[in-house]
């Protein structure tokens, strides 16, 4: 891109868009005993695979996880506790972290302990 080439401003967001994204958005209250299909996985990891992440400097990493045996080869390296986490534990740790006052924009590893060997 040449450096005295403007950049279109972003148009605004029609209604039909606000209402899916904002107005008419609803989040679940807890976990579904459903699948998600992988498509739709992917479709959402190809929408923030870029975008910030704490600052830039914690990059986000994500890990698809399909079979039974691809968990357990997860968990295998899981020094203690020897499972995943339950999400009773991840909904805890949220709620800590916003009623703490003391908290400010730091990261926060809830993986336990897992460290990703390289390919």
């Amino acid at each position: 891109m040449n450096m005295n080439q403007t950049i279109s401003p972003v148009s605004q967001l029609d209604d039909a868009a606000l209402d899916l994204l904002f107005r008419e958005a609803r989040s679940f209250s807890f976990w579904q005993p459903r699948p998600i299909d992988e498509s739709v996985i992917r479709n959402l990891y190809d929408l923030l695979k870029f975008g910030p992440t704490s600052a830039n400097t914690s990059p986000a990493r994500f890990v698809f996880l399909t079979s039974d045996e691809a968990k357990a080869r997860l968990v295998a390296p899981v020094p203690f506790p020897k499972r995943m986490g339950r999400p009773e534990e991840f909904g805890h740790l949220v709620r800590v972290l916003i009623e703490n006052d003391y908290m400010n924009a730091e990261v926060v590893r809830f993986d336990g302990g897992i460290r990703f060997q390289p390919k």
